[in-house]
């Protein structure tokens, strides 16, 4: 299947200089407006004429789209909006509007010229978007990714040069405060600024002059909301299609115990949604999960495939002692540019992050970076924020990233409040796609987890259901051992109420949530108990633990 070939921009910029020229003062104030009745001139579907950046190769002056990331905004320029310009012997009424300059075109007077703002942002292709939401935006097929269609239609197995990362020019005031982290499609003109026809880069002040442009015609925020999705119709029997999920993701982990307990908490885990913090030791409805029983690598790629097929976007972090000494998990400033560079962890909320502990060697030896990067791995399972690195200081931001930890037994770096177990004899040998079903299953549990996600910050506890889980918890704690940690055992039995409740389409939480939440969390803590004696469990360490790591 031959992929869409860049169209060239000159007609769309003939039509916008010719619908400015005629009509100067109906556009005067209004840019936006221009940009819409130039979109309404090409063909309807913007899909079959903006081709995709990251997808085929692209130069400059021609129409392409991309699903993006924004990494990080750009000081805003000013562009000459309007001006009378000189063309050979004639004078017309001229814009610069979604181009960085316009050639052989003479200013007559330059104090009449109308300068406007661009505002400016880094783009980044998503970090650990999964095919399926590459595809949503793409309409692709599936063909490999080592080969690609060049623009002449023929296949060739060696790997195009495709544009990733670039500056996004957005003349719409509505992007001035576009925060990083966003998720766009954008749709517009690639550019490269011709530094010898403007050597005083008097059309930009971009400070990166090494990256391609791209002027802005049409943005779309995405989430995952499925109320905000185009052409996504959301679930209405919710319960039923959570019972053949959890089926699954019993078969999945090979869970046969009581209730599907481990089933259940992994469910949990992939609807799980940060909105709050308020101090205490986990974040609201934040649930980091330690996988344990996933013995090597063939384990944790049958995990990453299955959250590939049921997620939007998934970061995996292979941890190793060269790993953790040499990347840069971190958002930081690299001063000899003035550019934040990405890190590891600088992804779109929503972002599964794995952490595979199964190529970690016990007493390691360690060195670079690593103190830094465990530091912010356990700030983003303990309290759901990522620090960047601007040299001098730093700044911790909110984020909303599940964190899942994938080991062979109970996790040698971090503590976290949920472990559940991976029995590989018990699990299904059906191959992962199989398991999970066709596509249309699959398009039925991701919206299932998309719809559900989120609306778990709409749930709420009703004051009478209050008193009586205080009442109930009460009763626990005059049952429990005195070194049990009773708060965060409320924390947790309140996380999984909330959790149970929005995973049946409800927004309040019912008493019998909370009976249930307490069953599962009563199981859960025996059979892990049973199956790793040694550890402690109640403990919830905030820092990582380097009895494993052995500093060079």
């Amino acid at each position: 299947m031959s992929r869409p070939v860049p169209q060239p921009a000159d007609e769309l910029h003939a039509k916008l200089d010719q619908l400015f020229s005629e009509n100067h003062s109906k556009y005067e104030d209004s840019p936006a407006k221009l940009i819409e009745d130039v979109l309404t001139t090409i063909e309807r579907d913007h899909k079959a004429v903006f081709a995709p950046l990251h997808l085929v190769p692209a130069s400059h002056g021609t129409l392409v789209r991309a699903r993006c990331m924004v990494q990080h905004r750009c000081e805003q320029e000013y562009y000459s909006y309007s001006y009378d310009a000189k063309f050979g012997d004639s004078v017309r009424k001229t814009t610069s509007l979604l181009r960085d300059y316009i050639e052989d075109a003479e200013i007559v007077n330059e104090r009449d010229v109308v300068l406007k703002t661009r505002y400016c942002y880094v783009l980044v292709p998503v970090p650990g978007a999964t095919q399926w939401f590459n595809d949503e935006f793409l309409e692709s097929s599936s063909e490999p990714e080592s080969k690609r269609i060049c623009v002449d239609g023929t296949e060739d197995s060696k790997k195009a040069e495709l544009i990733q990362k670039f500056i996004a020019k957005f003349a719409d005031g509505d992007c001035e405060d576009l925060k990083p982290n966003t998720v766009v499609d954008v749709y517009g003109i690639l550019s490269k600024h011709n530094f010898e026809a403007d050597p005083d880069n008097q059309f930009s002040n971009s400070n990166l002059p090494s990256l391609m442009n791209l002027h802005v015609m049409r943005y779309d925020f995405i989430t995952d909301q499925v109320s905000e999705r185009k052409f996504i119709k959301p679930i209405d029997d919710i319960r039923t299609v959570k019972a053949v999920l959890l089926q699954k993701l019993s078969a999945f982990l090979g869970d046969t115990s009581r209730d599907f307990c481990f089933a259940n908490y992994f469910l949990l885990h992939l609807i799980s949604s940060t909105y709050s913090r308020s101090g205490a030791d986990l974040p609201i409805c934040s649930m980091p999960l330690n996988v344990t029983g996933v013995r090597d690598e063939t384990d944790s790629k049958r995990f990453i495939e299955g959250l590939n097929l049921l997620l939007s976007k998934v970061k995996l972090l292979p941890l190793s002692a060269d790993y953790l000494s040499n990347a840069r998990l971190n958002p930081h400033q690299n001063h000899s540019t003035g550019e934040l560079e990405q890190g590891e962890l600088q992804l779109a909320n929503g972002t599964e992050v794995v952490a595979d502990e199964t190529n970690i060697q016990s007493r390691c030896q360690v060195s670079g970076n690593v103190e830094q990067n465990l530091k912010a791995l356990n700030q983003l399972l303990t309290e759901q924020k990522l620090a960047y690195d601007f040299g001098v200081y730093q700044i911790s931001f909110d984020v909303d990233l599940p964190f899942l930890i994938l080991s062979p037994g109970i996790s040698n770096l971090f503590r976290t409040p949920f472990p559940i177990h991976y029995f590989r004899e018990n699990a299904s040998s059906q191959a992962v796609s199989d398991l999970f079903g066709g596509s249309d299953a699959l398009a039925m549990f991701r919206i299932y987890i998309q719809q559900v996600k989120s609306k778990v910050r709409l749930v709420n506890i009703s004051a009478l259901t209050s008193k009586a889980i205080q009442n109930n918890f009460v009763e626990i704690c005059q049952r429990l051992p005195a070194i049990e940690d009773k708060a965060l055992l409320m924390q947790k039995l309140l996380i999984v109420s909330r959790l149970l409740a929005v995973s049946e389409g409800r927004d309040e939480v019912l008493l019998e949530d909370w009976t249930k939440a307490f069953d599962l969390e009563t199981s859960r803590t025996e059979i892990i108990k049973e199956l790793h004696k040694q550890v402690p469990l109640t403990a919830y360490a905030n820092s990582a633990n380097k009895e494993n790591l052995t500093a060079k």
